[in-house]
């Protein structure tokens, strides 16, 4: 099991340097006219205000959740998983706010730089286009990978006793 874990832990990372150097890449593309950059920024000021309102009450939904997690183990008798359980969900939840804080922000840098390279090339759009959607994608299976890696090793490795 233990080289099963390693395994899934190493892909998770590979695949998050592989998200970075995809990141990079984009945002080394031009970035257009001052036009373009001043529609960007009220683009970008628009999606981190959605993203602050909306992880607002994804935070206060998950924590109730985490709650009622832990009472549901407590009355069904099975109150050894109750705290491993809870644990396991805020930090999956956390990982996915994560991986879509780093989505909108790739997006929002993407599609200025992808608008940008569509003035000279339409190939180069798709390039940019395509590298800031796989960083969305990398991201989450790549923290996926790892939350369920550090989750399983944390409560040692055994599919049975692992929330």
């Amino acid at each position: 099991m233990y080289i099963h874990l390693m395994l899934t832990g190493a892909i998770g990372v590979i695949a998050l340097v592989v998200a970075g150097i995809f990141a990079m890449q984009v945002m080394r593309a031009d970035t257009g006219t001052q036009g373009m950059r001043d529609v960007a920024a009220a683009i970008k000021e628009g999606a981190l205000a959605f993203l602050r309102r909306q992880y607002t009450t994804i935070a206060l939904i998950g924590v109730v959740t985490a709650v009622l997690l832990l009472g549901v183990y407590y009355l069904t008798g099975r109150a050894e998983l109750a705290v491993p359980t809870a644990i396991s969900f805020l930090f999956g939840a956390t990982l996915s706010g994560v991986a879509g804080i780093i989505g909108m922000w790739t997006s929002v840098h993407a599609n200025l730089r992808s608008a940008a390279a569509a003035q000279t090339s339409l190939g180069k759009a798709i390039v940019v286009a395509l590298r800031g959607g796989a960083v969305s994608g990398l991201t989450i299976v790549s923290l996926s990978l790892l939350g369920v890696s550090i989750i399983f090793t944390a409560f040692g490795g055994d599919p049975q006793t692992t929330p």
